[in-house]
């Protein structure tokens, strides 16, 4: 994925990293998974296997420990919601995100801040993360059924 930001790559690679590979990574990991685990097992156990098979399945001890923390967070629109368009729309807006961080060079700035500026990002991620769902939560009469999870396509 660094090569994609540093390079000029296509939009429609861009339009497929964005759409395409978020949709089945949530169809197949929290669709499938999350939902298999979900119907047999208390649903923090869920949430923390789905999280460790999607971060080992990453194959890289770094990146599959920020994959785990991520799929943590993307779980938790899907349970606030029933639909797993909040999900997909939470992983849509990361990866977005990262794109424009690089593009613009706001992540140079940070780099350049030291782990006070990355604190503060975090907790501003972490706060906005909690708004969003609170929001959707609140909000949404999908979230507000009651009964078991589906899809939600």
């Amino acid at each position: 994925m660094d090569s994609f930001f540093q390079t000029k790559g296509s939009f429609l690679i861009f339009i497929i990293m964005l759409m395409v590979l978020p949709m089945f990574e949530e169809i197949i990991f929290r669709g499938v998974i999350f939902n298999e685990l979900r119907s047999n097992i208390p649903i923090v156990a869920a949430v923390l296997i789905q999280a460790l098979i999607y971060g080992l399945l990453q194959l890289n001890p770094v990146l599959g420990t920020y994959a785990a923390i991520g799929s943590v967070i993307y779980v938790l629109p899907y349970i606030w919601t029933k639909s797993l368009w909040g999900s997909i729309l939470v992983q849509d807006s990361c990866i977005l995100g990262l794109f424009i961080f690089r593009k613009t060079g706001v992540k140079d700035i940070l780099a350049g801040t030291g782990n006070v500026g990355l604190i503060i990002l975090t907790l501003a991620g972490i706060a906005g993360i909690l708004a969003a769902g609170y929001f959707v939560r609140k909000n949404s009469a999908i979230g507000k059924l009651k009964g078991g999870f589906y899809v939600g396509f």
